[in-house]
């Protein structure tokens, strides 16, 4: 079943939350602050301009999409971006993920959105994935480089 999160799903949000961050190649989210992830979450699913929709099968979240509204830059374009989508491994065939990502982008366009900004972290990027955000007419915007400094 795939839904809007409400507050009492943060206690399964965020050790998924966390199992997303330990596969990504940025260190530092692999020491996530999960005092700091709760009040995230919190936040996002009570505020009006946070986006969250979960994919719960038999009672347990397996899958979620996790964003906020805001404006872009160095325009007054209202953007809604991820900040994470994920659904477990074993359950990623087409559905799930894609109307995850459907009801983002409604949401978003309910909520006076003028674009959609997804962003795509870890190993798992590949041309797979290029080909499945061209099939929905997403565009390259940019590509972000990290170093860490410690």
């Amino acid at each position: 079943m795939l839904r809007k999160a409400v507050d009492e799903d943060i206690e399964q949000l965020v050790p998924l939350i966390n199992e997303f961050a330990k596969k990504t190649p940025i260190t530092s989210l692999s020491t996530i602050d999960i005092d700091k992830l709760f009040d995230i979450c919190y936040t996002i699913i009570s505020d009006e301009k946070g986006i969250c929709y979960v994919y719960e099968n038999q009672g347990k979240i397996e899958g979620f999409i996790i964003g906020h509204l805001g404006q872009l830059t160095f325009t007054r374009e209202k953007s809604a971006t991820t900040l994470c989508w994920w659904v477990k491994k074993d359950k990623r065939f087409f559905f799930n993920a894609h109307m995850l990502l459907l009801l983002f982008e409604e949401a978003a366009k309910q909520q006076g959105a003028d674009n959609v900004i997804v962003v795509s972290v870890g190993p798992d990027y590949s041309k797979a994935i290029e080909r499945f955000y061209d099939n929905r007419k997403y565009k390259p915007y940019e590509k972000i480089y990290i170093k860490d400094l410690r």
